[in-house]
């Protein structure tokens, strides 16, 4: 027996650790954290802030087929300001002749999603646009029940981002 109980019952091995994990000392604990083979993985990395991005050049995403449904999300939008949450609608301009894909919008959040159950591998040029939901009167209306500037600048212009999403 040996006088370390704990280090040997941690490295005893199991169908978990691998015989050269064991051989060479590595600890269970030490070991690299497995991910799912149908996780999609899109290249553009978990969140992105609009302020780095060419919106002139296209953001690249790719995604595996067998793991992506039409529930998975491939993207959420949010207004950039917490007063137009709720008041901005982002639809999808260009590149979606057939369908593929869908934008739903809930509490604040839109998120980008497909439509089809059966999607063809390729690759698919989508253009988001935001929309404003304040008309002109809401607008003068909330500026002038705060401050002199509420909002003035803040608007700025309306997203148009595109996108290349690449499905193998």
């Amino acid at each position: 027996l040996s006088l370390d109980a704990d280090t040997d019952e941690e490295n005893a091995l199991s169908p978990e650790t691998c015989y050269e994990c064991k051989i060479n000392g590595y600890s269970k604990k030490e070991s690299r954290q497995k991910r799912s083979l149908h996780e999609p993985r899109p290249t553009a990395g978990e969140q992105i802030s609009l302020e780095s991005v060419d919106m002139e050049s296209p953001v690249k995403m790719k995604f595996n087929l067998s793991g992506l449904g039409s529930k998975e999300h491939i993207l959420e939008l949010m207004p950039a300001i917490e007063p137009l949450n709720n008041h901005i609608r982002y639809v999808i301009s260009q590149g979606n002749d057939d369908g593929t894909s869908r934008i739903h919008q809930k509490n604040g959040l839109s998120y980008l999603h497909t439509a089809k159950r059966k999607l063809v591998p390729g690759t698919y040029t989508l253009e988001i646009t935001s929309i404003s939901l304040y008309k002109k009167k809401e607008l003068k209306k909330l500026e002038d029940s705060n401050e002199d500037d509420y909002l003035l600048g803040e608007l700025g212009e309306a997203l148009r981002m595109r996108l290349q999403i690449q499905l193998y």
